[in-house]
């Protein structure tokens, strides 16, 4: 593929004597003429025709053919915007790594799209043009991050946008921005089909914010039901190619995926500390556990395939042999929450794929970064395309119309009960397999004889850690009596030397909220709480300089409150611990028992006997022995009531995305005249 640099101008048009809009036109394509055309790409003029009337756009079309071809150009494309009155410029450069020249191109490209002046919501922007090689493409970005300087850039989300495409027809479809600063590539497009492409309204975008500052860092499209519709499709054109796919091929993609996710584990943890806040060492976390999911599941999926694929089953009738197979459920539709991102879709897409399934995930718009990147990892080890899709938006705008698609025939989400519900009213009109994770107000018991050392530190983690935006959070604490006292002055003065900070100072140990909307909520509750009459023994809003910048709370517990507080029945997911009295154990399981949720509890005790026996008396999907949010994959993940409906992780969430069939035969070749109907 050879190298060459090409040149594009956009144009913003406004109402004009059509002499002069010709004259700005002729300039354009002389400046364009000059430049060498790529393989791929020619030079071209773009026109931003807002505000300019239908037949004014028809008068200036026609022009168009003549005023190019004399610059030897092709037509020109006419893109249609709501954008303000503006000039603007672009560069673009073909690239090739393995040219030692590449470099200087880049560089070269990016200084000339420095010059151009912001119009509106448009900015310069460089175009890498990367051929049809996914090599070069990952060369492409990986040579841009760390070379480039962007001194002298003013741009609203402090970066550049990066511009790639396969092909002409694919022109303009925004891929990633390289935020001022930093070496950070964040992708910016959906992923349908083995391409990135831009969503079907170009138009509309949300913004992605650090939490730590509150600053615009990003931006993904706002996606359609037109998109989602696109990804199906393109899921269902793969199914059955990748179901039929032998189970060793599936699991060494897997395996390859997890490779590739610890072998970027350090990027990947910058990525979601700067997209949902909680410290870098929490984020390592994660993205281990990630990599360790799609591990699991190579493996589980050769264990079914060769323990219980086609397995003989004695149903006590030597006439027949009768057998289970499995199958991939079809494909699947994921929507998953901000809290966990990389780590809740690898929870999905890792049986999903082992399974056979094809799948189109949707990431919360909130935190949409490494989802984005999981699908580059697994078109990058080999996942065929359409196997795994990636959809950015809003949930009424993409989810909803994920969940009710009537050629997804698997659902999974995990998010609110009130989001859950809609998801499931929306599954059930095509009768879809639905998976419901809807999070709790999970109780930690502290019976009179626990460790209370070892019981404040787990408390702590059950509600601090992540910031308390954990669904499983044990944050309705029923402790006795007895210990109440000397119990919440060790957690009080451990609370307060909590370090809230940006996730990326290793120092930090609480992040900030996620967003400002979760943020007001969580404020919103403790309020409640001290209007209720809680006592409030330590949190509240972070109000020090160095922390109003972002949205940070303190860890908060609140004293005395009673079991018909808002405080203690609803899920606030955040860093708000609530705390209630008990005398017997009786009146321990019942306080526990008494909500619409129960996805998790911990007991804390000493006497192994009391433990076991409150443990059957609990309904939750989960429960700790002295101890409060230890998960791993090999275990089943999910609750009862509210809290959702079917289970995640271990053997259970593989069977999740298989199908099981009968396959009965006659075997009884001594039989004579069986005939139809029975006889005496």
């Amino acid at each position: 593929m050879a190298q060459s640099n090409t040149k594009q101008i956009s144009l913003w048009l406004t109402p004009l004597p059509l002499d002069a809009t010709q004259s700005a036109l002729r300039k354009a394509v002389e400046s364009t003429a000059g430049a060498h055309s790529g393989p791929h790409f020619e030079p071209h003029v773009t026109l931003h025709t807002a505000h300019i009337p239908e037949a004014e756009i028809q008068s200036l079309l026609s022009k168009v053919k003549d005023i190019s071809a004399s610059f030897g150009a092709h037509t020109l494309p006419v893109h249609f915007t709501g954008l303000k009155t503006g000039t603007t410029r672009h560069q673009s450069v073909l690239v090739e790594a393995q040219k030692s020249d590449s470099l200087l191109k880049l560089k070269t490209a990016t200084s000339a799209a420095l010059g151009g002046q912001p119009a509106g919501e448009y900015y310069p922007h460089l175009s890498v043009w990367y051929g049809e090689d996914n090599n070069h493409r990952q060369a492409a970005f990986k040579t841009l991050s760390p070379k480039m300087h962007w001194d002298g850039l003013h741009y609203i989300a402090t970066g550049i946008d990066v511009v790639c495409t396969d092909g002409p027809e694919e022109a303009w479809t925004p891929i990633a921005r390289i935020p001022l600063g930093t070496n950070h590539v964040f992708r910016m497009s959906q992923f349908i089909n083995g391409h990135w492409v831009a969503s079907t309204d170009r138009s509309s975008w949300v913004s992605v914010v650090n939490p730590a500052n509150k600053q615009i860092f990003h931006a993904v499209p706002a996606g359609t039901a037109a998109d989602i519709d696109a990804a199906v499709q393109a899921a269902k054109k793969a199914l059955p190619g990748w179901s039929t796919t032998p189970a060793e091929e599936r699991a060494r993609l897997l395996r390859a995926i997890a490779e590739k996710i610890k072998q970027r584990s350090a990027e990947l943890g910058v990525y979601e500390t700067v997209d949902n806040g909680k410290p870098l060492k929490e984020s390592l976390l994660d993205i281990a556990d990630a990599a360790a999911c799609f591990e699991y599941y190579a493996d589980e999926i050769l264990r079914v395939m060769k323990e219980e694929d086609n397995k003989l089953i004695d149903v006590g009738n030597p006439s027949v042999e009768c057998r289970v197979q499995y199958h991939a459920a079809g494909v699947c539709g994921l929507i998953i929450p901000w809290n966990y991102p990389l780590l809740m879709a690898a929870w999905k897409v890792a049986p999903a794929l082992a399974a056979g399934c094809t799948a189109v995930l949707k990431p919360s718009e909130i935190t949409p970064v490494t989802a984005l990147e999981l699908a580059a990892i697994a078109a990058e080890v080999g996942v065929p395309a359409g196997v795994l899709n990636v959809v950015n938006g809003l949930g009424t705008n993409v989810g909803a119309p994920l969940s009710s698609h009537p050629d997804v025939a698997k659902v999974a989400f995990t998010g609110s009960v009130a989001t859950g519900s809609r998801v499931a009213q929306t599954a059930v009109a095509t009768i879809k397999n639905v998976t419901l994770e809807l999070g709790g107000k999970s109780p930690i018991i502290v019976f009179e004889d626990a460790d209370l050392d070892q019981t404040a530190d787990w408390a702590m983690l059950g509600i601090f850690f992540n910031q308390g935006q954990v669904c499983s959070a044990t944050s309705r604490m029923i402790v006795h009596s007895s210990v109440k006292e000397k119990l919440l002055a060790k957690m009080v003065e451990a609370a307060k030397k909590i370090k809230l900070g940006s996730g990326l100072d290793d120092t930090v140990e609480m992040g900030p909220i996620v967003s400002e909307v979760q943020y007001r909520r969580v404020l919103s509750y403790i309020q409640a709480g001290v209007e209720a009459g809680a006592q409030l023994l330590c949190g509240g809003a972070a109000t020090q300089d160095d922390l109003s910048q972002g949205f940070f709370i303190l860890p908060t517990i609140f004293d005395n409150v009673s079991a018909d507080m808002k405080i203690w029945k609803e899920e606030i997911f955040g860093p708000v611990l609530c705390v209630h009295t008990f005398e017997s154990e009786e009146e321990a399981i019942k306080l526990a028992n008494d909500t619409s949720y129960g996805l998790a509890a911990a007991i804390m005790s000493t006497n192994t006997a009391r433990c076991n026996r409150v443990a059957r008396a609990l309904e939750a999907g989960i429960i700790w022995i002295n101890s409060s949010q230890p998960t791993f994959v090999q275990a089943p993940w999910g609750g009862f009531k509210t809290s959702g409906h079917g289970r995640e992780l271990g053997p259970w969430g593989l069977q999740n995305y298989l199908e099981v069939k009968q396959v009965t035969a006659w075997v009884d070749k001594e039989a004579k005249n069986w005939g139809w109907y029975i006889k005496n």
